[in-house]
Order: C-alpha cells, then structure tokens, then sequence
C-alpha cells in the first residue's frame, strides 16, 4: 500500500468463500519523512591564467524537505589577493582574481534546516606574452620585407610601455635565395616586464615564384559533334612555355551549357616562374535527330512484322540504342485487321545530347490468298494461324519486340557510348 500522508491508517482484509466472509484488520503506522543535509560538489580543482575568468561548475542536490528550497552562497577562503564572484549566489557561477596565486574558494548550501559546504582549488598562473614574428612572402628577386613583431597578451589595460628591452628578428634569407621557406627567429632575452613572462614565436618568409597571367576567353557556342579545336582551346601568355588543356584537341564533349575548360601552364623557365591553371566555359548546343519510322507491309491474317526505325543525324558512333531513352514504335494493325494502310507512329526518345523530332511511318495490310488465311477458318496452312485472332497477333509482336529490347539492352552494357 503506497500512502500520500504520514498518520496512521487501519486496513482490512475480507475474504469470501462464497457463502460466508470474514475478515481482519492491520494498522499502518506512516512516519513523516527524515530531512537529510544537502549534498553539494563544488566542482573540480581548475587551472588558470590571469586574469582570466574560472568557471564554477558546482552540483548539489536535496530531499526537497523541509520546504524544498536551497539557498547557496560562493566565499574565498584563501588566496594571496582578492577574489569576485560574478554571482555568488549562483552554483554555475565566474570567480575572477586580482592577483596570480593559489585560491580555495568555499560552497555552502542550506535547506533552511541543515547545511553543508564543499571547497575547490584554483591556481592562477601569470600571464605570458607572445612575440610573435610575421608571416610574410617575396617573389624571387625582391628585397625582404620588414621584420615587425606582434606582442599579444597584455592584460587590463597594460600597454607596450611596462616592457623592458626589444625582440631581435631575423632570417637567412637574401635578395639572391631561390624560392623556398625561410624560418623568421624571434630573439626575446633582452625584455624583462615585472608582470609578464615572454616566449617567442617564430614566422616564415616564403620567396614565391612569379606567377605566368594567362587570357582566355570563353569562346563562342558549338553544337554537339563539333570536335575541339584551336578555336577553342587558345589561351595565350606572355611567357614562354607549353599549354595542356583538358580536354584535349579533337575531344567532342557532351551537349551541355557552362562546361569547364582547363588550361595547365608550365613556363620554360621553372626556377622563377611558376606553373599555373586557367579555365574558360564553352557551351555545346545539342545537335538535330530525326527518328523516322520504317514503312512496313504485311498479309492480312498474318503476324505483325516487327517495327523498326532509322535516326538521321546521329554523331559516329551513335545509334539508336545508345539513347538515354529508346524510342517507342507503336501500330494499330493486327493480324487481324482488314486490309489499309495503318499508322506506324514513333515518339518517346530522349537523350541529353540531341534534339530530337519523329517521322511516322505506314503499315500497308493486303488481302491474303487461299481459304487457309480466312480469321474465321482456323487453319494453320498459307498465312499461318489467322484462326487465333488478332489477340495472337499483337500478343506475338509484343513479345518479338520485348525479345529485341533485351537484346539491344545487352548489347548497349557491352558496347555504351564510346564518349560518356
């Protein structure tokens, strides 16, 4: 039994047999809760540098009795200067010092009833200043740029002026080095200051090539199939060397707008020139297909041929097959169907590097000679099984046609477009 107030309670059991009950009772006695001193961490031991911020990162927790409110309260116990609190009443509070040193710093929590406390150790080490040496670069040839270091770290206020003594930079490096990396030292034994310590930060000198300029303007528009050549690809600079471009003279790249070109420069003189990239766009229009439906003929009760097509301006060695989307040849003709000429349509085709228009074409059905060609005769002689209707017609062509999609689906894995 769970009770939602100390007192005491009298329960009762009754049992039944189903003709008779009897029962007893038992008296439960619920004492009020025991109040327990708060418990309180006041975090781990932290290591600073003045005059920066420690972070009090304190826990406590309760029995929420007697009211369920906590009060606490940050205090210094020791340290060699004085100490602030950025809210000292706060478990997650700031402490910042006047002075480096070592600081016990004190928690206390209270329920109003008991209270208890936890201490944390702080050590406030003194602040160092960097100087450090610039990084600076050249081209070859040049004269070394200045030497001016950067001083950072001086705290409240201080300026350069509580500074004793100057750094000393220096580097290898001349007017003749070659190209490369050169170490800028940092010398700091002659600066003294009552309140900083120094360390020095070396830079680098970096002695560059000269960098070749390279003109290159996007040339004009081509249509897929168009072969790349000096008209394109004729970036020019005024420095001797050699051109590589990607892609190469003579590649036929894929309709498209906004396509990268790339120029790789390697001058002759390597020792003070550098090598360098260049690229321009150039936009390949798509070029014009015609896909024209092949005319067909067959005997009225006869199966329907299979339907075929040629496409008029494909790039070599482009095909039918090699389309993103093949086209769809399509006829209302059975072998069921009366004699006429029947529509043979064509459409459905799309591929990424062509414009792409359809001629239709025709299926011419002529009567069939001898009785054996009659749909409603049944035999299997001359014509050849007309009896069966033209659900048999259009149901052979469908499957004669899946056959060739497989066959040109397998033959596309094995030979894909030579240039995708």
């Amino acid at each position: 039994a769970v009770f939602s107030l100390a007192g005491t309670y009298q329960l009762r059991l009754s049992v039944n047999d189903g003709a008779l009950t009897t029962s007893d009772d038992v008296q439960v006695v619920v004492n009020p809760p025991l109040n327990v001193a708060p418990t309180v961490s006041a975090g781990v031991d932290l290591v600073i540098t003045w005059p920066a911020l420690a972070m009090l990162d304190a826990t406590m927790s309760d029995d929420a009795l007697p009211t369920g409110t906590l009060t606490s309260a940050w205090s210094m116990v020791s340290g060699p200067g004085l100490v602030t609190f950025g809210d000292a009443t706060s478990i997650a509070s700031t402490a910042t010092f006047s002075r480096a040193g070592i600081y016990m710093l004190r928690l206390s929590v209270s329920d109003g009833a008991l209270a208890t406390s936890d201490d944390v150790v702080v050590l406030v080490n003194k602040a160092t200043l960097q100087v450090k040496a610039p990084n600076l670069s050249r081209i070859y040839g040049t004269a070394n740029p200045l030497l001016i270091e950067t001083i950072t770290g001086l705290q409240n206020g201080d300026t350069t002026g509580v500074i004793s003594g100057s750094p000393v930079l220096a580097t290898a490096a001349t007017k003749t080095s070659p190209s490369g990396n050169y170490l800028i030292n940092v010398d700091v034994s002659s600066m003294t200051s009552a309140n900083y310590e120094f360390t020095g930060v070396g830079g680098l000198l970096s002695i560059t090539q000269a960098t070749p300029v390279i003109t290159w303007e996007n040339p004009a528009a081509i249509i897929y199939g168009t072969a790349l050549s000096a008209m394109q690809l004729n970036a020019i600079t005024s420095v001797a060397g050699s051109f590589v471009f990607t892609p190469t003279l003579g590649n036929i790249l894929h309709a498209g707008s906004g396509q990268t070109l790339l120029v790789v420069f390697t001058p002759t003189d390597t020792l003070n020139y550098a090598t360098v990239n260049a690229t321009t766009t150039l936009s390949v229009n798509q070029a014009s297909l015609i896909i024209t439906a092949d005319n067909k003929t067959m005997v009225s009760g006869q199966a329907v041929p299979a339907l075929t097509a040629v496409g008029s301006g494909f790039v070599s060695p482009d095909t039918l097959a090699d389309l993103d989307t093949r086209a769809v040849l399509t006829t209302t003709a059975t072998n069921s169907s009366a004699t006429g000429v029947y529509p043979i349509l064509v459409s459905g085709a799309s591929d990424s590097d062509y414009a792409i228009s359809y001629v239709n074409g025709t299926m011419t059905i002529t009567a069939g000679g001898g009785g054996g060609n009659s749909a409603s005769s049944g035999s299997s002689s001359g014509g050849g099984k007309c009896g069966l209707g033209g659900g048999f017609g259009v149901m052979v062509f469908a499957f004669l046609f899946a056959i060739h999609f497989a066959f040109v689906r397998r033959r596309e894995k094995v030979h894909p477009k030579k240039r995708r």
